[in-house]
Order: structure tokens, then C-alpha cells, then sequence
């Protein structure tokens, strides 16, 4: 399977996002990469969560001013 060479990352941004702990991603990116038969997107996915803990990628929040 190939990926775009962006797209092959965004799992990890996701998970990220979500404000999932490194294990917990590792978890997940874990049973995704199993499930796809895809031992890369382990790699791949984690590769993506560092690069957007390392950007400090924008995490949707609320608000707390009104």
C-alpha cells in the first residue's frame, strides 16, 4: 500500500490531537498496524505523533473565556 506523502502521518496527528499519551498511541497505532496487516503504519503513525508533539499541533479545546 502506498501513502501520499503527508497522509501516511495523519493517524499519528490524530491521535495526538485527541490528547492521547504516548503509550496509548503506541497502543493504538499498535492494534491498527495488526489489524491493516501494515507493519510501516506502526512507524508511520508513530512518526506522525511525534511530529505534531513537536509542532505542538493545534488541540481543538474549549474556551474558557466568554
Amino acid at each position: 500500500m502506498t501513502y501520499t506523502s503527508g497522509a501516511k502521518y495523519s493517524q499519528g496527528e490524530a491521535f495526538y490531537k485527541m490528547r492521547y499519551t504516548k503509550t496509548l498511541a503506541r497502543i493504538a497505532a499498535l492494534k491498527l498496524a495488526v489489524t491493516k496487516k501494515d507493519p510501516l503504519f506502526y512507524l508511520y503513525c508513530m512518526r506522525g505523533y511525534s511530529i505534531s508533539k513537536k509542532t505542538k499541533a493545534s488541540v481543538y479545546s474549549h474556551s474558557t473565556r466568554r
